[in-house]
């Protein structure tokens, strides 16, 4: 589908590119095979959607992609939206570990969330961290 590769020192330095730079080439024809033949919609909800942030405490080796999916099955089908909004090692955070934050959003279509139900869901994702990831909340 592409590739991508990190531009050589030398000619970052003659472009006066002074971070790091990559190149990427994609193969668009390929990628919009990939595309679904019919879009998918689904009603948008008139309830309020609810947001919570979680800090857990990982080891520093720990695939993100790996975290986010685990998330998204834990949470239920009123997970609409969950993302990594901050990562931090350094002070604080021991060795070989890293603090990554989730922000997690629930909503569905019928009724509004009661705060127990919100509490439930979120427990639910941060001991599924906990057991399967060794995840300690922060």
């Amino acid at each position: 589908m592409g590739c991508v590769g990190e531009l050589h020192p030398e000619v970052a330095a003659a472009f006066e590119i002074e971070p790091a730079c990559a190149a990427v080439e994609l193969d668009l024809r390929a990628l919009s095979e990939l595309a679904p033949e019919r879009p998918r919609y689904q009603e948008v909800s008139n309830q309020p959607p609810v947001r919570r942030d979680i800090a857990v405490l990982l080891d520093r080796d720990r695939l993100a992609g790996d975290l986010l999916e685990a998330i998204r099955k834990t949470a239920g089908p009123q997970l609409v939206s969950a993302d990594i909004f901050d990562r931090y090692e350094g002070g604080g955070i021991p060795e070989g570990k890293v603090s990554l934050a989730f922000r997690l959003i629930f909503q569905r279509p019928e009724r509004a969330f009661t705060d127990d139900e919100i509490v439930r869901m979120t427990d639910r994702v941060v001991q599924m961290l906990a057991h399967r990831f060794g995840g300690e909340r922060r």
